[in-house]
């Protein structure tokens, strides 16, 4: 309603009429006064006012926080770590095994081996298996060239100076020297040995390793050479193409 309107019905002049109007001062918005008005509307919760309980005074058990993937990666830790156990213990069991083959291919093939000899030091195994093989068992050669050699009733002379070989495989077992003449024994086994009398010299010394490609001496004019067997002349055989043959 306007306000001319307004005065002409209660009958005042337009002009002593006027109205005013005040704003209204907006309130300033206090969080604190509502918090309070709704803290003192509320009910007060029994439970809030009791003494905490045993169990609520007791702290919180802790949360695991391991993640699947670290779970994952911890399992995976354990099986390799126990496939790695496995395949050690595997290969300490090969390597076992390969020492006792390797030891027992040393007992059968190197008699005279470091481990046979610390063996049969620890058990008193001193004995040394018996080479009882003669002269007629063995592979056994003519000490030179049959040309410069002759062979009468288990003696062989020497026509005059060339080199001495060894018959067959064999141990220095001496070297004797009298005025300047040179006698050699070979062990060529336990019961078969050469001897050889009467060289001009000699390249070998007691305990050195005689073979029938090596020479050992060398022989003059009267050098002889005599094979034993159990320290009986060994007296059937020939010369023959530089090779001895035994007789029938």
């Amino acid at each position: 309603m306007a306000n001319d309107e307004y005065c002409e019905m209660i009958e005042l002049p337009v002009s002593s009429c006027e109205m005013v109007t005040v704003p209204q001062k907006k309130r300033a918005f206090s969080k604190k006064k509502l918090l309070k008005k709704i803290n003192e509307k509320a009910p007060i919760a029994e439970a809030e006012t009791e003494a905490p309980t045993e169990s609520a005074a007791q702290p919180e058990q802790e949360i695991s926080t391991v993640t699947y993937a670290e779970k994952n990666e911890k399992n995976k830790k354990t099986k390799n770590g126990g496939r790695f156990k496995f395949t050690l213990v595997g290969a300490e069991v090969v390597a076992i095994f390969v020492l006792i083959v390797a030891i027992m291919l040393t007992n059968i093939f190197w008699e005279d081996s470091g481990i046979n000899v610390m063996i049969r030091s620890v058990f008193g195994q001193t004995a040394k298996t018996t080479d009882d093989r003669t002269a007629r068992e063995l592979a056994v050669f003519a000490p030179t060239s049959a040309d410069n050699l002759t062979a009468s009733e288990g003696v062989i002379s020497f026509k005059s100076a060339c080199a001495v070989y060894p018959t067959t495989d064999g141990t220095v077992e001496s070297v004797t020297a009298v005025d300047g003449s040179y006698t050699i024994t070979i062990n060529h086994s336990d019961v078969f040995r050469s001897v050889i009398e009467n060289a001009d010299a000699t390249y070998v010394s007691v305990g050195d390793k005689a073979y029938p490609n090596v020479p050992i001496a060398l022989s003059k004019q009267g050098t002889t050479l005599k094979l034993y067997d159990n320290n009986v002349l060994v007296t059937d055989y020939i010369l023959k193409d530089g090779n001895i043959v035994w007789e029938s």
